[in-house]
């Protein structure tokens, strides 16, 4: 089962710690799913700066107006 947090309501100051530590938390091939109102694309550099090469990443926009956007985020090898 894939667990799927919403983040909307969170404080966005702690969202992206919070996001690194489920990740580092998952086994290889778990995955889990983000829900963000804003546009993702800065969370994925982040994973990216931190040299966090073993993820896959998909990313949807949920809302027409731009308002939720869905990430699932698969830990590839340890």
């Amino acid at each position: 089962m894939e667990t799927v947090i919403d983040f909307r309501s969170f404080n966005p100051a702690y969202a992206t710690g919070l996001i690194f530590s489920i990740f580092e938390g998952l086994n290889q091939g778990e995955s889990f799913r983000l829900i963000t109102r804003e546009n993702p694309h800065h969370i994925k550099c982040q994973f990216e700066q931190a040299k966090l090469d073993v993820f896959e990443w998909n990313v949807k926009k949920t809302a027409d107006d731009g308002s939720a956007w869905e990430v699932r985020i698969v830990k590839n090898r340890l």
